[in-house]
């Protein structure tokens, strides 16, 4: 075995990984990943993927230092992990909560069993009665909601939270309205239709879809299939669509929803509703969040590169300019999935910063592009530091996966005007 690996070694047992996973030290598990007989090492490597997630934090990268066989199983573990991780994020949180509570204490419950988070307006607090047991969240939200006579502000409210405000006299409830579909809920909200008497060709009618999801989530981009989209009347006649193409909707980091116009030819004159409008999304989800972090002699740093999932964060340079420190800094995907796109923003959102020899945070003062191409974008961040940065620590926190996923949904019953 590797010494420069193995320093103080406590084996676990196989009867103790198996039946008290709970109790076992990441640590040794890591260390017993080089134990000396194969079902001590896959004990360790099964019991560190049965701890979950939470253990990924915690692998330490493979290096030169690290021997072959711990390299392989580290890789695998991280692999089982981030899947997992990409399963979850998507998949939409659940809520328990029965009996009557002041809506405060109902929301709170909500946040602490799901991660997403609300502001309720002034004087909007009230009582509510609720009956959930494992109920997605958007469902449970909107049962809530018609209770307490509330709406979401869907555009320009909080960054990753739901702002909620006063429902106008006359809106409809919003349970039902939607299609529910994991993370998202999808509803149609408005219907235009324009006749030109020149040109019967200019003819359109144009569905508006509220795409919301989650908050917990930052969705980097989504994009519309519109040659996927399928309408019928309800006698069954179809009604084409006026655009083919893909629609990008345009997503902003702390958005948590967005509308898109689909337009259709006029229908029918019999036509009274649109019984079923179908299509489909293109998503881009970001993953688990990684930390990298680099030590040791910052200015005389060149091309250090620090590896996790699908990211790689590379260190360049370390300069003074005047009264500041520039640090230059290349974030690269093995695949992106056109998440560095020109017009996408979110990678200039990413947390970077310096942490002093005394552990105080030094957020940076500012920041601008060096480059970009499909797979890698680089910046040069700013620092105001007196001295020099002796026992600095260059933190940057990204995503490490792009998760892509599809969704076909189905709306059904949209009143014609």
């Amino acid at each position: 075995m590797t010494a420069a690996f193995l320093c103080i070694v406590t084996l676990v047992s196989q009867a103790e990984v198996v039946s008290q996973p709970e109790k076992l030290n990441v640590a040794d598990l890591i260390q017993q990943l080089d134990a000396d007989t194969l079902l001590e090492r896959d004990a360790a490597e099964k019991a560190l993927i049965a701890l979950g997630p939470d253990v990924l934090s915690k692998l330490p990268t493979p290096d030169d230092r690290i021997p072959a066989e711990v390299g392989q199983r580290l890789a695998r573990i991280r692999q089982v992990l981030e899947k997992q991780v990409a399963t979850s994020i998507t998949v939409s949180k659940t809520v328990t909560l029965t009996g009557v509570f002041e809506l405060q204490k109902v929301l709170s419950a909500i946040e602490k069993q799901t991660g997403n988070r609300f502001a309720l307006p002034r004087g909007g607090d009230t009582e509510v009665t609720v009956e959930l047991v494992d109920t997605p969240f958007w469902q449970a939200t909107d049962v809530i909601l018609d209770q307490a006579g509330l709406d979401i502000v869907a555009l320009g409210g909080q960054p990753n939270r739901l702002v909620l405000t006063a429902r106008p006299p006359g809106a409809r409830i919003r349970f039902g309205q939607a299609q529910y579909k994991g993370v998202f809920r999808i509803e149609p909200i408005r219907v235009f239709s324009s006749r030109d008497l020149r040109n019967p060709q200019s003819d359109v009618m144009r569905v508006t879809l509220e795409i919301s999801w989650e908050p917990r989530l930052s969705p980097i981009s989504m994009l519309h299939d519109m040659q996927s989209i399928e309408a019928q009347d309800q006698n069954g006649t179809v009604i084409e669509t006026a655009m083919g193409g893909r629609r990008d909707l345009g997503i902003q980091p702390g958005m948590s929803a967005v509308e898109i116009e689909l337009p259709l030819n006029l229908p029918e004159d019999h036509a009274k509703t649109i019984s079923t409008l179908k299509g489909k999304l293109d998503i881009l989800v970001p993953g688990l969040t990684e930390k990298f972090e680099f030590s040791g002699d910052l200015e005389t740093a060149r091309g250090v590169e620090l590896k996790r999932a699908g990211a790689t964060v590379i260190l360049d340079q370390v300069r003074k300019s005047g009264e500041v420190f520039q640090v230059r800094m290349r974030l690269r995907f093995d695949e992106s999935s056109n998440a560095f796109e020109s017009h996408r923003t979110w990678v200039f959102a990413n947390p970077a910063y310096l942490i002093g020899p005394d552990g105080e945070k030094i957020p940076n003062a500012g920041y601008e592009s060096t480059g970009q191409s499909k797979n890698e974008v680089g910046v040069s961040y700013l620092f105001a530091v007196d001295g020099g940065l002796k026992g600095h620590k260059f933190i940057y926190e990204t995503p490490a996966t792009m998760i892509r996923q599809t969704i076909d949904y189905e709306v059904k019953d949209i009143e014609l005007p």
